[in-house]
């Protein structure tokens, strides 16, 4: 807690996290006020993105608060919550920032749960994570869970004829894209995380002026 402007931040993030993401699951959900359409719903990328990211920023500001900010979610679960949040920006910005017909304040929460939350998480780990902290074995961790998502999206489209994005649809006219649309976006996942990695292991001056810096703690 001594780190007041960090402990504000985080309010303001739980804040948003919250009110964003159960606004577009239980508000005003895209897929219809249902059971089925919330199941439905859980189901993309996005959500389940923004679900991790405002679990990860519950539990640093629970922490914080009891003053063991070390305690978890530890850098790693911090820096995946921050990969699949900028692969869900980037998914969003090139695939369906244009194909959705809202206004307001839906469109308000519809860019901040694909593009505001990451910002979020990216502001927290760049301020809290102490450099030198993230290794290149945590790729392999990191792939873990969109090689989960992959198996996933291909049993709804073949088993249950469900198809959430366009471009990873398996049938016979993508059948010979398809392999390279995986290679592509592994690819993307795997410099995304190498990204992060390495401004971590490059930024080694520490900001002691900075009123968000945390410093590391001395063995």
């Amino acid at each position: 807690m001594k780190n007041k402007p960090l402990l504000i931040f985080r309010i303001a993030a739980v804040a948003i996290s919250l009110f964003s993401t159960s606004y577009r699951m239980f508000i005003e959900p895209m897929h219809g006020h249902s059971l089925r359409g919330l199941f439905y719903q859980l189901g993309f990328f996005s959500v389940q993105s923004s679900l991790f990211i405002t679990f990860m920023f519950v539990m640093l500001l629970i922490n914080q608060l009891r003053g063991k900010e070390d305690a978890w979610p530890t850098p790693a679960f911090r820096g995946a919550a921050l990969l699949y949040g900028i692969l869900t920006s980037i998914l969003f910005g090139c695939f369906f920032a244009q194909s959705f017909d809202l206004h307001g304040l839906n469109l308000v929460v519809l860019y901040i749960n694909h593009i505001g939350l990451t910002l979020l998480i990216m502001v927290d780990n760049i301020v809290s994570v102490p450099p030198q902290t993230y290794k290149f074995d945590l790729l392999i961790y990191w792939m873990i869970y969109p090689l989960y998502y992959l198996i996933f999206t291909i049993y709804e489209s073949l088993v249950l004829q469900i198809n959430r994005y366009y471009f990873i649809v398996m049938d016979t006219p993508n059948q010979n894209f398809y392999p390279y649309v995986i290679f592509l976006m592994a690819m993307v996942f795997l410099l995304c995380a190498v990204i992060i990695i390495f401004i971590n292991k490059v930024f080694r001056k520490k900001l002691d002026d900075d009123p968000f810096y945390i410093p590391e703690k001395k063995q």
